[in-house]
């Protein structure tokens, strides 16, 4: 019997129209004898009457905007077979998209949960391309594992902790974790998160491929409720886990990105000296900036973090340009200000 046979495949759409169009018409052109479960919550007119969805089953959800985790608890509560492989609507499936290679996968070991590909184009320093999700005190870090590979029968693959959000899962998956509902959206590190605390594996090849279609804007009927809540959906996932900072690193160790959350800003005590960048994070500080020159910033401190810091709010200090890349955008109450290394002190 053809695994096909035993395959649902969840689809969570949301006023992307032509989008999903998209998606279906490629579909129905590489594998015109699967069919899909779309699982709908928007709240504008869809094109469900055009032929192309035809052989496919489409699920209202009865309420709107229900978000993308409910969209797909609700997809896997409306389907029964053993395996479900996931699509966002803006996916676009090509010859790339060899779903056998992910099946073969699974017969490395019979804990084996969860297999996936690349989603849009292959990026050996993306985190979620196969990469390794930590969670210690606080501090959710990120590692990038690049292009190291075994291989099965003749596919390329790596064990990891977090996969892009395209990927085949066992059912059985999914009595032991599920997406978060109060997450409408920023729910890919909290679903992995919590598959972290299961014995199920994961595995990551980067030899099976799909489209991202990111090309066009999206409509403000989509915009408003993607990115307009994502800041604040992004620090529910960050409470609910305890996290008070998010890091990016590459195969080494070395930083590469950080964020940290508004949540926990404004209780730090200040102890110390704020030091220089350093991958160890010794120091931060939330500031506003106040001036801005060739060569350094002057800002006014909103409040300091970590070990170490004897800045006080309402100190000027000054701050090399050469430590912009390293500025980190809030989100919420502080969306306007940025993190930033304190590297001197100045005088105003």
């Amino acid at each position: 019997m053809s695994l096909f046979n035993e395959l649902d495949v969840v689809v969570k759409s949301f006023n992307r129209p032509d989008k999903l169009l998209n998606l279906v018409t490629a579909w129905n052109d590489l594998y015109p004898d699967v069919s899909l479960t779309i699982c709908d919550d928007s709240n504008i007119e869809m094109p469900f009457s055009d032929s192309v969805f035809k052989k496919h089953h489409i699920i209202i959800i009865p309420d709107k905007y229900m978000g993308v985790s409910y969209g797909r608890n609700y997809g896997i509560d409306n389907t029964d077979k053993k395996y479900i492989l996931f699509l966002d609507d803006d996916f676009v499936p090509h010859k790339g998209t060899n779903l056998n290679k992910l099946f073969a996968l699974f017969e490395m070991c019979s804990d084996i949960g969860l297999v996936g590909g690349v989603c849009g184009e292959r990026n050996p320093t993306a985190v979620i391309q196969g990469g390794k999700l930590e969670l210690d005190d606080g501090l959710c870090k990120k590692t990038c594992l690049y292009d190291s590979f075994e291989t099965f029968k003749g596919i390329s693959y790596r064990y990891c902790s977090m996969t892009d959000l395209f990927f085949i899962a066992k059912r059985e998956v999914f009595n032991d974790v599920r997406w978060d509902s109060d997450l409408k959206i920023a729910e890919h590190t909290d679903f992995f998160l919590q598959l972290s605390k299961t014995p199920w594996k994961i595995v990551f090849t980067p030899e099976v491929q799909i489209g991202h279609d990111q090309t066009t804007q999206y409509s403000s009927n989509y915009n408003t409720y993607r990115y307009g809540n994502f800041g604040y959906f992004k620090e529910l996932s960050w409470k609910k886990h305890n996290i008070v900072r998010e890091i990016y690193c590459d195969k080494d160790g070395n930083l590469q990105k950080e964020w940290i959350t508004s949540y926990a800003r404004i209780d730090f005590e200040p102890t110390g000296i704020i030091r220089p960048y350093s991958s160890k994070l010794d120091g931060l500080a939330l500031v506003e900036v106040i001036d801005s020159g060739p060569n350094k910033k002057q800002t006014r401190v909103l409040a300091v973090g970590k070990k170490n810091a004897s800045l006080t709010p309402g100190e000027i200090v000054t701050i090399s340009t050469t430590y912009n890349p390293k500025e980190i955008s809030l989100g919420g109450k502080y969306q306007s200000s940025k993190i930033y290394l304190i590297e001197t002190r100045g005088k105003q």
